[in-house]
């Protein structure tokens, strides 16, 4: 998709442009209501009307792209840029089609032609940081999240994203520092202390990843269970069983969680000498962790069939350590 290279090559249409403008704003209207079809159908009769209207491309895609077609946003955001390769939207916007779509070289491409058109866009900076990053080239995706520091320091999404590059990069002290600044900004910010709580816990520090994720806690009790099981891993850590116990209790079951929880359970049972329910735990956590995965060196294990504690003590070890590898591919340094 050579996204870069769009030269204008749709000439104005005079002819209907009141008709236009009049379709434009009853699709705004509709879209309020949230009537989002009925908008479309007005947009597409602007379209038709004057098919160089860049708004109406714009608006288009917007519409398309919020009712899951994906695809036929990313044609309308392509013309919009034919049609005027000066404004940076329509590249951010299919910039961020592509990145849903995994299609992380277009992403790069269409961020990096909108900082061409406007090299002081901050978040166009972040954009491609995150394509940078999606790609696994931290480095650089740390070069384009400071680049848009510069422009704008009060931009949280930028040093979240940059605190994650230094994680990735095992530079935890410069991600706990971006973390730091970012809640200085703004301290009611619950993922910020998430991710600090990740950090600490990256770093083995404890004591300052159970304070971190207590704060995000705190700030919102219903949040993300990810949070409560950092929690529970950091008391883990130093051996606080019953409060980890707790957590744990509260946490309920939920997607791609249940290996982490499964595997936090394990810990819990394995420091309590219960290796039996650790080993059990440890089996759920690898086979959830690996999806399609089957792992049939451990299906074949019969739990219903009583064994000594030795028995599952030598288990312990071994799920343990294949549920580690398969938790540690699945979730994020953060």
């Amino acid at each position: 998709m050579a996204t870069t290279k769009f030269e204008s090559s749709v000439k104005r249409v005079n002819s209907g442009l009141v008709a236009v403008k009049g379709d434009l704003r009853r699709a705004k209207s509709l879209i309020k209501e949230k009537r989002f079809e009925e908008a479309l159908t007005e947009v597409e009769a602007a379209i038709k009307a004057d098919s160089a209207s860049l708004q109406a491309h714009f608006v288009a895609g917007n519409l398309k792209a919020r009712l899951g077609r994906k695809e036929e946003a990313l044609v309308h955001f392509q013309s919009a840029i034919r049609i005027n390769p000066s404004k940076t939207k329509p590249y951010l916007r299919a910039g961020k089609i592509c990145l849903e779509q995994k299609k992380y070289d277009d992403a790069l491409s269409l961020f990096e032609a909108a900082i061409k058109v406007n090299p002081k866009l901050a978040v166009a900076y972040v954009a491609a940081g995150q394509a940078l990053l999606e790609q696994q080239k931290y480095d650089r995706a740390v070069e384009r999240f400071t680049q848009s520091l510069r422009l704008n320091p009060r931009m949280i999404a930028a040093r979240q994203r940059l605190a994650v590059a230094y994680s990735k990069l095992h530079k935890y002290s410069e991600a706990a520092g971006q973390l730091q600044a970012a809640l200085r900004v703004a301290p009611d910010n619950t993922s910020a202390y998430a991710a600090l709580g990740r950090v600490h816990l990256l770093q083995k520090n404890f004591a300052a990843a159970q304070e971190a994720y207590r704060k995000a806690i705190a700030l919102k009790p219903e949040g993300r269970a990810s949070v409560h099981l950092g929690l529970a891993e950091a008391l883990l850590e130093e051996n606080r069983l019953a409060e980890a116990n707790q957590v744990l209790t509260e946490i309920p079951q939920k997607g791609q969680l249940g290996a982490r929880l499964h595997t936090l359970w394990g810990d819990l049972y394995k420091r309590q000498g219960l290796f039996k329910q650790s080993a059990e735990e440890y089996q759920a956590a690898a086979m959830l962790a690996a999806e399609s995965d089957e792992l049939s060196e451990l299906t074949g294990i019969d739990f219903m069939q009583e064994k000594d504690d030795s028995y599952w003590e030598q288990l312990v070890e071994s799920f343990n350590a294949k549920a580690q590898v398969k938790i540690a591919e699945r979730r994020s340094s953060l």
